[in-house]
Formats: C-alpha cells, sequence, structure tokens
C-alpha cells in the first residue's frame, strides 16, 4: 500500500507564485517517488474544485476565488457586491483580522482536509506558509488527529517578519509571537531554505533547536547551463525577474547603477528588463521614464515559461538581496543553474543571497553602501570573465525537485 500525505498549501497551480511554484513540482515529484498525495489549496477561478493533477489529488476550497493568472476578468462579473466587500476590507477590516488576509479559507480548508484524512486514513500531513493561514489549518488538524505526524514548511516567518504588514502588530504582536511558537512545539519538524532563517528563530526564543531543518530552494526543471558563457555582441540584457517591494526589494540603486553604466559603456549597449510586479515601486523609476521602452523595460507579470526564455536569453542576471538575513529569494538556484554572470545587490551585512552564491564563481557582489563609481568599474571588469561550468551540473543535485522531495519524505520515516 502506497504512503499517504496530506499538504496544506494555499496557492498551487495555476497560481504563479513562489510557494505555487516549488510545491506544485514537489508534490508531483512524490507522486513520482510512490507517495498517494492530497493537496488542498485555494480556489481558482476558471478551475475545478477538484481534480487530479499528474497524480496529485487537489481539492480547492474556501468562500472567494483567486484569479488565474492571465485571466481577463471583466469589471462587470466582479460585481458590486465583492467590490464593497474588497472596500470595506481594505478600509477598516484588515486592520482587525487575524492571523492574515486568508483567514476565511481556513474553516473550510480544515473540513475539506478532516474529510480527506478520514476517507484516505492518512498519517502524515505538511503545512505551508506564506499565508500563515496554511500552518493554523495544519495545527487545528494536529488537535483533531492527534496521531497525525505533522511538519511546517516555513517560506517566511510569521512573528518577526519585517517590512510587511500581515497583521496589524500593534493588536496582535504579542499574539503572533505566542500562536507561532505553540505551532512550532507542536509540529515534528519545520523546514525553512537557509541556516540563517534558523538562528533567527532561535535568537527570538523559539524552541526548534533540534527540529528545524534546511531544505534549500528548488530547481525547477529545464533549466539548462549556457556551453559558453562569455557574451555575445555588443549587446548587454539585463534581467530581473521578481516583484519589487518598496522596503524589503527596492530598485533604486540597482535603476542608478544601470543608468551610470548605460551611459558610460562605449562598447557596448546595455538594456535592463524586469518581469514581474513592479507597481510597489513604481515612483522609482520616474527618474528613468525618458529611458523606458529604449532601455529599461517593465514586462510585468509573465508565465514562467516567459521568464525561464528571458534567463535564458540574457546576460547579466540581477538578484536585489532582501533587506532580512531569514529570507532567501528562491529563483537563486534558478540563476545560477544557467551558468551566466549574476548581479547580487546587497543592502545589508549578513546577506542570504550572498551567502548563497558564495562559492558561485560568476557572481559579482554590489554593495549598496559604495559608490556607484566603484560598483561599476568592478562590473565592467568582470564582464570578460570566463570559467568553466562542467561541475556546475554535480553541484546543482541538492536542489533538484528530486532531492528535495526526498528530504521531505524523509522526515516521515
Amino acid at each position: 500500500m502506497k504512503p499517504k500525505l496530506l499538504i496544506i498549501s494555499y496557492n498551487y497551480f495555476p497560481m504563479v507564485n513562489p510557494r505555487s511554484l516549488r510545491w506544485t513540482a514537489v508534490a508531483e515529484k512524490m507522486v513520482e517517488l510512490g507517495w498517494d498525495v492530497h493537496l488542498i489549496c485555494s480556489k481558482v477561478i476558471g478551475e475545478p474544485e477538484q481534480e487530479v493533477i499528474k497524480g496529485v489529488n487537489v481539492y480547492r476550497v474556501g468562500v472567494r476565488s483567486q484569479t488565474k493568472p492571465g485571466s481577463q476578468v471583466s469589471a462587470a462579473k466582479v460585481g458590486f457586491a465583492r467590490k464593497l466587500l474588497k472596500l470595506v476590507y481594505n478600509k477598516v477590516a484588515r486592520y482587525f483580522i487575524w492571523p492574515d488576509s486568508n483567514v476565511f479559507w481556513i474553516k473550510p480548508a480544515v473540513a475539506k482536509a478532516k474529510d480527506v484524512v478520514q476517507s484516505n486514513d492518512i498519517k502524515n500531513m505538511i503545512s505551508i506558509s506564506h499565508p500563515f493561514s496554511g500552518h493554523v489549518v495544519g495545527f487545528k488538524l494536529s488537535k483533531l488527529f492527534k496521531d497525525l505526524k505533522w511538519v511546517m514548511d516555513i517560506g517566511d516567518p510569521f512573528a518577526f517578519l519585517e517590512f510587511v504588514s500581515i497583521n496589524n502588530k500593534f493588536l496582535f504582536n504579542r499574539c503572533n509571537f505566542s500562536y507561532e511558537k505553540k505551532l512550532i512545539k507542536k509540529s515534528d519538524k519545520q523546514c525553512v531554505t537557509t541556516p540563517l532563517t534558523t538562528q533567527e528563530y532561535l535568537k527570538h526564543g523559539y524552541d526548534c533547536k533540534d527540529s528545524m531543518v534546511v531544505i534549500p530552494p528548488l530547481l525547477r526543471r529545464g533549466y539548462e547551463p549556457d556551453k559558453s558563457n562569455h557574451l555575445k555582441g555588443s549587446e548587454v540584457n539585463w534581467i530581473f525577474v521578481g516583484t519589487l517591494y518598496k522596503k524589503i526589494r527596492s530598485p533604486i540603486y540597482l535603476l542608478k547603477l544601470f543608468s551610470a553604466i548605460a551611459g558610460s559603456d562605449q562598447n557596448r549597449s546595455h538594456k535592463l528588463h524586469f518581469y514581474g510586479e513592479t507597481k510597489m515601486c513604481a515612483d522609482d523609476f520616474e527618474p528613468y521614464k525618458h529611458l523606458l521602452g529604449e532601455k529599461i523595460f517593465l514586462h510585468g507579470l509573465v508565465r514562467p515559461e516567459v521568464a525561464k526564455l528571458a534567463l535564458q536569453g540574457g546576460d547579466l542576471l540581477i538578484n536585489i538581496g532582501n533587506k532580512t538575513s531569514y529570507q532567501l529569494p528562491s529563483k537563486l538556484v534558478e540563476y545560477m543553474a544557467l551558468g551566466k554572470r549574476i548581479i547580487n545587490i546587497k543592502s545589508i551585512s549578513n546577506d542570504s543571497s550572498e551567502e548563497f552564491l558564495k562559492n558561485y564563481e560568476l557572481a559579482i557582489f554590489i554593495n549598496e553602501s559604495k559608490s556607484i563609481e566603484s560598483q561599476m568599474k568592478l562590473i565592467l571588469e568582470n564582464l570578460d570573465k570566463e570559467i568553466s561550468i562542467s561541475d556546475l551540473k554535480q553541484n546543482l543535485k541538492p536542489y533538484t525537485a528530486d532531492s528535495i522531495g526526498r528530504s521531505y519524505l524523509s522526515l516521515f520515516d
């Protein structure tokens, strides 16, 4: 009989975000490894509430639905009531809702998960954040089923997460810490992507020294290194993939740096492409609006395959390190797999991205505290550098879906 696993993940295919992309690949790999996988996620407009995707039993529940990426939902279809509810939430309710904006998903998720566990006699469970609501579902199930082995997969910390307003910390800060500590004590194992994250949890007094394990970022299929990593032609394409945030991941220094290089390099034509959400930093692009469409291109949120093609065709892959040491951009392993130069821009001393890339020979480490002139020189000096990447595939094995899937499943041995 196949071993059985329940996964609680608010985000799953066809949504496009780090949690969905990671867990769609990992869940499918777990099926390949011989497990019977059942997954509870949120509703998505246009998708069935229950289906089997590549062997994964998917159940979509909730009182509201996410919008499928790329779908054109008209304003008329949204409806007045929905607009009114959104307005009330943004203006009033969000200040009093706990633990996060997905609180109304918890009850239907618990109800469906309870039925799935009982119907399939499931003894193993992984809950995923963010949102933290996924762990709340896991906690409630662990109280209902005492023999359910529970692993928490922590995409982002909850109580001490900085710069992002998950809930009203003025009202809930104490509750955030006490509840998260309770869940970590109750769960059997917790997974994070970097040792720095574990250190941060220990620093805040969490009881996780012997239960927290590191399972690294995922390398999705289809990322292969160039046979040659030298620049081709006189055009240099800078590629950034991801979401820009005002406080966590600002493009200000990158834009200054790019503008200086694009205006001074007489031998090459430089172009900077952004693939992902940039609206939160729209005003940061204002001083460079004369370059938009000519040197700087904002492509918006795109499908993963579009972003992958852009990265494969790029010359310089850009990472803006988070302003927190305990968050690691999951895209870095995919950047590395392509065997191209990576510009990592850091704003803090213990930058998790710099730590992750420290043994990658084509990484160019840029420090926001240093002058544009000195960092510009560092980049230009490294444009002609070429190294052997014959060992790259071997070094990437820990990041494959097979390795990561096995790492999670080993926690249930």
